[in-house]
């Protein structure tokens, strides 16, 4: 029974699907996520850039944010910043998406970039923070990653989401000056002309591909001083990101799917003369027997039945508004996105009351819990690197690691 359990692992991956063919960013400053971890928790878009993060190494990722991202942090560092707490950035990004951090020389500025594998494109995005009263010489320092990146990486896009802190800097002008000369000549533009309350702009997104940019509905409390912005990525080539949907082998009938095998006819197998065609018929026959026999689920442990429902509504109603791009249609996604917000939040609260209530009388449960939102941040690496080659497609990971063990 462990060895059928195995070899259905192997096949269970669902087939990739197709994704629009634009890539919606939310950037925010949420000044300090520490209090506002529920109403994160119940974010939706594709890529979620914060700055002023205020997180510690403390913060587990999967306290921010569910497993459906995988999180990229740059914490603030008490030693190198001289402050104790404030500041730091991340970025969040749907595991259905290939990405990957990128690393610069210099370790010493908030700020975090990561890579996503398109088909044909490569995107950096940058997510920013410089704090108030940062020197000529800070905007220099980051300003030489942002072009050793553009020269490491020559045929990426570069979008680059950013609070600068520009009134206060010092001096201002010279900041300025330099920040507008150093992007032009990476071929970047300033696209960003969303005021806060006061008339003013303080982030700025910088890039070199078709971006639009609008205010949208903040995922935590509105700052006066920040208005929370939606990216649009446009894409000309569609990304193929992965299923992310998991097979829940603890609820396999397992009774049934031996039969199911048992009484398959095998003799067919050996009708096939390459060797390509019987194992293509092998794995036909593994996932039809998985699909009747073992339950897919898609939903997080603290969602309700009301709230998978309410998903279910948000997601047909997305549907109908980009079939048909209507006031009235937007109007039903939007009211439904925000129930869904509040209901996830009240039903992860409840989640994590009920666990704290079975510390003493069942431990199982809070360790499980536990468990859960470390497994979070432990992601299988989208691209592998060996002898100089690197990529991200199945059958080229497989062959490199053939070729790495005929090597040993």
């Amino acid at each position: 029974m462990a060895f059928l359990r195995s070899l259905l692992r192997i096949f269970a991956r669902s087939p990739r699907r197709i994704h629009p063919t634009a890539l919606i960013i939310n950037y925010q400053n949420v000044r300090g996520l520490r209090t506002k971890l529920n109403r994160f928790l119940t974010s939706s878009y594709d890529v979620i850039c914060i700055t002023e993060s205020w997180l510690h190494p403390a913060i587990l990722d999967g306290e921010i944010i569910d497993s459906t991202y995988s999180i990229y942090r740059k914490d603030r560092n008490p030693s190198t910043s001289g402050c104790i707490r404030g500041g730091g950035v991340f970025i969040a990004i749907k595991r259905s998406f290939q990405s990957e951090l990128v690393t610069t020389p210099d370790d010493s500025l908030e700020q975090v970039f990561i890579k996503v594998k398109c088909n044909t494109l490569d995107i950096i995005i940058g997510c920013v923070y410089l704090p108030p009263q940062s020197t000529h010489d800070i905007y220099n320092t980051h300003l030489h990653q942002i072009s050793y990146l553009r020269e490491k990486f020559k045929n990426a896009k570069l979008v680059v989401i950013v609070d600068y802190n520009l009134p206060s800097s010092s001096p201002r002008l010279d900041c300025e000056n330099l920040l507008y000369e150093v992007y032009a000549s990476l071929g970047c533009t300033q696209l960003n002309d969303i005021l806060n309350e006061h008339q003013g702009l303080l982030d700025f997104c910088f890039s070199n591909l078709d971006v639009s940019i609008q205010n949208t509905q903040s995922i935590t409390p509105l700052d006066k001083y920040h208005p929370a912005l939606e990216v649009t990525i446009n894409i000309l080539h569609q990304l193929k990101p992965a299923n992310i949907s998991s097979i829940s082998f603890k609820k396999a009938d397992y009774v049934s799917l031996n039969t199911f095998f048992l009484t398959t006819n095998w003799s067919q197998l050996y009708s096939h003369e390459s060797l390509d065609d019987k194992v293509n018929y092998l794995y036909k026959i593994i996932k039809d027997g998985i699909s009747p026999h073992v339950p897919v689920y898609i939903n997080l442990c603290w969602f309700s039945t009301k709230l998978i429902r309410k998903v279910r509504l948000k997601k047909a109603a997305h549907s109908m508004y980009k079939n048909k791009e209507s006031s009235q249609n937007y109007k039903k996604f939007s009211q439904l996105r925000h129930e869904c917000k509040e209901l996830s939040a009240s039903c992860y609260k409840n989640y994590v009351n009920k666990v704290e209530q079975l510390v003493k009388s069942d431990p199982n449960e809070f360790w499980k819990f536990i468990r859960n939102k470390r497994r979070n941040g432990c992601d299988i690496p989208s691209t592998l690197s060996w002898n100089n080659q690197s990529t991200n497609n199945g059958e080229e990971v497989s062959n490199l690691f053939a070729a790495f063990f005929k090597s040993v």
